[in-house]
C-alpha cells in the first residue's frame, strides 16, 4: 500500500469476529490460502485496514478493494485450521480482555494436542496467567463458521 492511499476502516460485528480476523484471516489472505490469488495485491487493503468493532454498522469504508469475496469458511481451510479457530474462539470467549493479544502460537492444532496441552502446566498461556480450555469450553466448528460468515458479510458491505 502506497503512503498516499487511504487506509480502510473495517468494522466487524463482534469482538469474536475481530479476534478471528486478526489472528487467522489476515494471514490467510496475504500469504496463506489466498497467496497468489488474483487480482494481484488483493489483500493489501484488507491486511492494512484499521479494524473496529461496530455491531450496528459492520462493513468497510475509505478505500477501494479489488476483491471482496473470500470463502473464509470453506471445507479445505476448515480441515486445516478448524480446530485452531475453535480453540481460539473459546479463548476469546473465556478471556475477552485478552482477545486481540492471545498467544496464537500455542493453540493446539487438534483435539489430541489439546489434551497434551491441558496436561502441560508450562504452556505459554500460563505465562499470561491464563488457563487452557477444558474440552467443554471449545466451541463447535459451526460456531466458528457463523463468526466467519459474519466477517464475510462485513467484507461485502460498504458503510458509505
Amino acid at each position: 500500500m502506497a503512503n498516499n492511499e487511504p487506509r480502510m476502516l473495517f468494522a466487524l460485528p463482534s469482538l469474536e469476529a475481530a479476534a478471528l480476523w486478526e489472528a487467522f484471516c489476515v494471514g490467510q489472505l496475504s500469504d496463506g490460502y489466498w497467496e497468489g490469488a488474483r487480482p494481484l495485491r488483493h489483500w493489501v487493503p484488507w491486511c492494512s485496514a484499521r479494524v473496529v468493532v461496530d455491531a450496528a454498522r459492520p462493513g468497510r469504508e475509505g478505500a477501494y478493494v479489488p476483491r471482496d469475496k473470500y470463502a473464509l469458511d470453506n471445507k479445505e481451510l476448515m480441515e486445516i485450521l478448524g480446530f485452531e479457530m475453535q480453540y481460539f474462539l473459546g479463548l476469546v470467549r473465556k478471556y475477552p480482555e485478552h482477545a486481540l493479544v492471545l498467544p496464537k502460537w500455542d493453540i493446539p492444532r487438534s483435539p489430541s494436542c489439546h489434551a497434551e496441552m491441558n496436561a502441560d502446566p508450562s504452556s505459554k498461556f500460563g505465562a499470561l496467567g491464563l488457563a487452557p480450555l477444558s474440552p467443554g469450553e471449545v466451541p463447535s466448528l459451526l460456531e466458528v463458521k457463523r463468526v466467519l460468515r459474519a466477517i464475510k458479510l462485513a467484507m461485502r458491505t460498504s458503510r458509505v
